[in-house]
């Protein structure tokens, strides 16, 4: 039925109804007029939205099209520092490039499409990867609401894989150690990094292994023949100045014995070298102490005994080893945050599988070898309190007390794809061991 038809039947009624027809007539009148406006309204509301979502659609698929032939816009271990990081020219780009893209989130904000169901993520995934910039250039940005839509978005743990690959040897499909040293803690998440090692209100470290060191006593400790077995670039070296005189550094890496060369020389420690890896080390010597930090982590789980065994083979008989290995625990751990971060955010069970399940595929965690590839490529055999009991007692090693939490801070971790679970009272560890010599 048309307006037109309505309106005939109006005035045929108020010309031939009776006296209370016109009366009833003009309400009904009124009810559709009033109706016909809101359907109006709504008809406008719609093709206007039409409109702002078609042109936002537009504007994203422009920002990405400048992504495509930027790549390092989307390396966060870049955008993170990308005023150190960056060329001019590539600043200037960089410039041009987040001034658009954080004038579009303003737009969606603005237009009230930030808790549209495809929009929302792309706020959070703009923020994973240049809220540096906007710390840094807040002045274009006046909207209260932009504000705090980016406070209330910024701390959000978000599964946005920003831990680059390492770099792999030519020609084979092993890390390429020379490569990672001149980058140590941009490549890796260990217990040597800044956050690890300042001290807190009482002279503490998170980093167990130093404050171990620190307990032992001072003249015991000079007199001691010191290892470090995986020592990277000389990591512990600093920590260890006058404290010790003497430290033998063992590595794969040529490039990280020269840059442990380096420190122990500004350190006034004497270092001797020796080029090899754990499991292939041939020259026994015997010592007080043996140190390694993350560097029990073949490809296979069949090479973490052995390699046990040769850290056994030069301990003196009253010599203690000190480890620090990375956690499989650990691992579990996050797919169980992951679970409870989306169970919180009203997700679906299929949903938050298919999540848990692209983690584990993506950084290709194998329960039975307790593997796990940090970087997605290169998997390394981590540990946890069953296989460190089990392989310590199969390699003639005996647990000095039981294994303790190295705690790393969400502030590093998340950088490393281990989320940001800053409510969450446990934090990402691996595992501090003492041992010795078993009868």
């Amino acid at each position: 039925m048309t307006l037109e038809t309505i309106r005939k039947a109006i005035d045929y009624y108020l010309a031939n109804g009776s006296s209370e027809w016109p009366y009833w007539i003009s309400i009904i009148a009124l009810v559709i007029s009033i109706g016909s406006v809101f359907v109006t309204i709504w008809i406008y509301k719609k093709q206007e939205d039409g409109a702002a979502y078609t042109y936002l659609a537009n504007l994203w698929n422009d920002i990405l099209a400048i992504s495509f032939e930027n790549p390092k816009f989307q390396d966060i271990v870049q955008t993170e520092h990308y005023y150190q990081n960056f060329s001019r020219e590539e600043s200037l780009k960089y410039d041009a490039y987040c001034h658009r893209m954080w004038g579009y989130i303003e737009d969606i904000i603005e237009k009230g499409y930030d808790k549209n169901k495809q929009f929302e993520p792309v706020i959070r995934w703009v923020t994973a990867y240049h809220y540096t910039w906007l710390q840094r250039n807040p002045v274009s940005f006046k909207i209260k609401k932009f504000w705090s839509k980016i406070e209330e978005v910024k701390d959000i743990p978000d599964l946005v894989y920003t831990y680059r690959r390492l770099p792999t040897v030519e020609g084979g499909d092993d890390v390429d150690w020379d490569i990672v040293s001149k980058d140590y803690h941009g490549y890796i998440l260990g217990p040597f990094a800044p956050e690890m090692v300042s001290k807190d209100g009482v002279g503490k470290r998170r980093n167990l292994l130093i404050n171990y060191i620190d307990g032992i006593d001072a003249d015991n400790l000079k007199k001691m023949s010191v290892a470090d077995f995986g020592s990277g670039p000389g990591n512990l070296i600093p920590h260890l100045a006058g404290s010790v005189g003497k430290i033998t550094c063992v590595d794969q890496s040529k490039v990280a014995l020269d840059y442990a060369k380096i420190l122990a020389e500004n350190s006034g420690i004497s270092l001797s070298t020796v080029h090899s890896d754990i499991l292939n080390l041939s020259e026994i010597k015997r010592y007080d102490l043996v140190i390694s930090v993350n560097s029990i982590l073949p490809k296979t789980r069949d090479d973490v005994v052995p390699m046990l065994r040769k850290v056994r083979n030069c301990l003196k008989p009253s010599g203690k080893f000190l480890a620090v290995l990375p956690s499989f625990d650990t691992v579990e751990h996050l797919i169980d945050l992951w679970d409870k971060h989306y169970t919180g955010e009203a997700c679906d069970r299929g949903f938050i599988e298919r999540v848990k399940k692209a983690l584990q595929v993506t950084k290709k965690m194998n329960r039975d070898a307790l593997s796990y590839a940090d970087d997605g490529c290169h998997e390394q055999c981590y540990h946890n309190l069953e296989s460190i009991e089990r392989e310590f007692a199969m390699a003639g090693l005996k647990l000095l007390d039981k294994p303790r939490k190295v705690r790393y801070p969400w502030e590093l971790t998340k950088r490393f794809d281990y989320g940001y679970f800053t409510n969450e009272k446990e934090e990402i560890w691996d595992w501090f061991v003492v041992a010795e010599k078993s009868n």
